[in-house]
């Protein structure tokens, strides 16, 4: 298992949750079962990654398997409340060069994978589906 680092979720929860969030899907269920797409009631790695994929590919307008601050601010700007890009990027940033990268980002998603799959077998089941959307909220 890829290890934890505090608060590292947000920028995978910034490319994962805003497809759902934005109403493409009604409910978490109505998530689940369009991301389930071999249809057989659980969710695999590969399968629960497509989504966030696909928004780090639209985020990565140049096409380098990297995603800088510019690109993300450009994608998702920043909200009341939220985290700056900048900010976002740091949370994942194992080499520290202000980028996000292809593995970073795949790592990021593994883990919340991993972290929701409460049984350890490999796959989400829906209740599970389900707590892994729960977003940390970081504390002073």
């Amino acid at each position: 298992m890829t290890t934890l680092r505090p608060y590292a979720f947000a920028v995978a929860l910034s490319l994962a949750v805003p497809a759902w969030a934005q109403g493409l899907a009604e409910t978490r269920d109505e998530r689940f079962d369009a991301l389930d797409r071999d249809s057989s009631g659980t969710l695999s790695l590969e399968e629960y990654a497509v989504e966030a994929r696909t928004r780090f590919d639209a985020m990565d307008l140049d096409h380098n398997f990297r995603v800088t601050v510019g690109e993300m601010e450009t994608a998702e700007p920043q909200r009341d409340g939220q985290m700056t890009a900048a900010q976002r990027i740091a949370l994942d940033d194992e080499d520290g060069d202000g980028e996000l990268s292809e593995d970073e980002h795949a790592a990021v998603i593994e883990v919340m994978f991993e972290r929701a799959d409460a049984n350890d077998d490999g796959s989400l089941e829906p209740a599970e589906f389900k707590w892994g959307y729960a977003i940390p909220v970081p504390t002073p």
